[in-house]
């Protein structure tokens, strides 16, 4: 399993963004984000807990996000850290 993991979020009405995330170190979750128009430019860094982008990403799906990536997908690469 990789080391990062991107995916495409995108609204019904907006190109929305891609997010690349970072195995998370003791609880603390990596993020870059750009917009979808705009990923050859540098990304905006963020950090937060798995549980806080799983909720963030439930919440674009339930609201009618199209993901690149299933959130099942995301979870798992999540939750289970390569061996």
């Amino acid at each position: 399993m990789s080391d990062t993991l991107a995916f495409h979020a995108a609204g019904p009405d907006e190109e929305g963004f891609v997010v690349l995330l970072h195995r998370p170190v003791e609880g603390v979750l990596r993020t870059t984000e750009w917009p979808a128009g705009a990923y050859l430019q540098p990304g905006t860094q963020g950090e937060c807990s798995v549980e806080e982008l799983l909720a963030r990403v439930r919440g674009w799906r339930s609201r009618g996000w199209k993901l690149s990536e299933p959130v099942e997908r995301i979870e798992s690469w999540l939750k289970h850290p390569p061996r």
